[in-house]
């Protein structure tokens, strides 16, 4: 390699390290809101009436910096869905659903990674079903933050970890759990959490996006 070229090189990684600290010293910015009553998200959807409930009290002493939200929505029809909700910008309170799920006693018996279609766009999410002495029931989750949807949340921390280094800006950041009774067949109770998805999906699209002027 010639030295003109070597010393380009050089000089170019030389450079790109000296912007890496320049943007590394900058302090953070806020974008979006820290906390949320979650009033985005209406009490009735469609003929799905909603009512609040609450998790145990240690997930609220171990998630102090987080708003949680969780809603039992009602149908005539069908049978009930709950949505769990953790929101908040500190990625450390953040955990793969399964492991807590086990935690409560409940053996993941079909995982598989699904595409939800919106008309307001389309992204994954990771379907679960469960079983116990309680029953069944069919899950699904998602992470939402920085205007995607992420089902692992290894690789979504390090995609905000980037972004963060890049931008110099804190994005809030959503998991997002549904779950509703295995009645009839697992493939059914999957289907109808994908319906009501699609019918909350605007939302919680509203709710989760960043208010500030910018897989």
């Amino acid at each position: 390699m010639p030295k003109i070229q070597l010393r380009a090189y050089v000089l170019a990684v030389i450079l790109g390290l000296t912007l890496l600290m320049v943007r590394s010293a900058r302090p953070l910015a806020m974008e979006g809101r820290p906390k949320t009553d979650f009033s985005r998200i209406p009490m009735d959807i469609d003929g799905w009436s909603g009512l609040n409930g609450r998790f145990d009290e240690s997930t609220y002493k171990g998630l102090p910096s987080c708003s949680l939200l969780v809603r039992f929505y009602q149908h005539p029809d069908h049978p009930t869905v709950d949505l769990a909700v953790v929101y908040g910008t500190d990625l450390g309170d953040f955990h793969q659903p399964e492991f807590c799920l086990e935690g409560q006693g409940l053996q993941i018996v079909d995982k598989h990674k699904i595409m939800i279609r919106t008309n307001e766009g389309t992204f994954p999410a990771v379907s679960l079903i469960t079983d116990s002495d309680m029953g069944r029931r069919a899950f699904i989750f998602w992470f939402a933050g920085n205007g995607s949807a992420s089902t692992f949340l290894g690789n979504y921390k390090v995609k905000l970890f980037f972004h963060r280094l890049r931008f110099r800006t804190i994005q809030p950041s959503a998991m997002i759990r549904l779950s509703t009774e295995v009645v009839e067949t697992d493939q059914e109770a999957s289907n109808r959490l994908v319906q009501f998805i699609k019918l909350a999906y605007p939302y919680l699209r509203q709710e989760f996006e960043v208010d500030s002027p910018g897989s």
